[in-house]
């Protein structure tokens, strides 16, 4: 709605006897006015656009959603010490090494260690769009995929990994997918292929890829939970 149709609109609010008086109509149109000298309100609502809001603009419009620009408790600057299972995770950083230095970048973890990320704007705008799909999303693979590909355009991206090892044995339509692994064909082998049990359903992990560009941003958001992802499915990341 420009100037001219508020100004239009609320000189139309005038009850009856004064929309015939000139003077009335162009009074109401000047307060219209008043509240808007140059067009600040038009200026006010751009100004928290997601896309191009910057500075405190997106420190609001993180409040809004629940992201605050300093992440207390993560530290992007340095790699630490630890102690994890011989396949755990995250990968324990080794001792004794050749190119080891003692005042290198790795520490050991105290219970005490504390740090605050203070995000850019970038990431700051990155974190507030995972919010975002994070907070309205629903428990659905194709919601998610839809809404990470509408704000960043296969930048981060989400899919279904494929079943690893044996085939597997199934139930779809005849033309569904996946396509069904038949009984009974001359080819069978008795030994041949499993039966699909609810455990091996692959949908139980997804496969998350990220540009390097938001790398920073990802770490966060993994730090903050607020990866969008249906509840209880476990995931992996992949920078591509």
């Amino acid at each position: 709605m420009d100037t001219e149709a508020i100004k239009k609109y609320y000189s139309d609010l005038l009850i009856t006897q004064y929309r015939i008086k000139p003077k009335a109509v162009a009074t109401i149109k000047a307060l219209t006015v008043l509240p808007n000298p140059d067009d600040i309100l038009e200026q006010a609502r751009a100004c928290f656009d997601l896309d191009t809001a910057v500075g405190v603009q997106l420190d609001v419009l993180g409040k809004i959603v629940g992201v605050q620009r300093e992440v207390y408790g993560l530290d992007l600057e340095h790699s630490f010490f630890s102690f994890t299972r011989y396949d755990g995770e995250p990968d324990s950083v080794g001792f004794g090494r050749y190119s080891d230095n003692p005042y290198s970048g790795d520490l050991l973890l105290r219970y005490n260690n504390w740090a605050v990320y203070t995000l850019t704007d970038f990431e700051l705008r990155t974190l507030i769009k995972l919010r975002i799909i994070f907070n309205s999303a629903y428990s659905s693979f194709k919601n998610i995929k839809e809404a990470l590909y509408s704000a960043f355009a296969g930048d981060i991206d989400v899919s279904e990994p494929s079943p690893e090892g044996d085939d597997l044995f199934n139930f779809t339509r005849f033309d569904g997918e996946p396509e069904s692994y038949g009984f009974g064909s001359y080819t069978d082998d008795p030994y041949e292929g499993n039966i699909m049990r609810y455990s091996e359903y692959e949908i139980m992990k997804l496969d998350y890829f990220v540009k390097p560009v938001y790398a920073k941003a990802w770490a966060a958001a993994e730090f903050l939970g607020i990866v969008p992802k249906p509840m209880g499915v476990g995931y992996e990341t992949h920078l591509i």
